[in-house]
């Protein structure tokens, strides 16, 4: 797989959906291909997504060119 999109300011150990506790962060780190895991960030966290990932998720997103 490729590598992630956003460091994590609590990191952790990634982990696959299948592991994943509902109080670690549900923000996904690699762009697998098909057939590969998709892990996620795993911090630990009261809400969906840790901090930074929260942050990231509120961005707003960039205008693509018409074409």
């Amino acid at each position: 797989g490729g590598e992630g999109a956003e460091p994590c300011s609590e990191p952790a150990l990634p982990k696959p959906l299948e592991t994943l506790d509902r109080r670690e962060c549900h923000y996904v780190v690699n762009f697998a291909r098909e057939g590969e895991l998709h892990l996620y960030c795993a911090a630990p966290t009261e809400d969906t997504y840790c901090d930074t990932h929260a942050r990231l998720m509120r961005r707003p997103c960039p205008q693509r060119a018409l074409r």
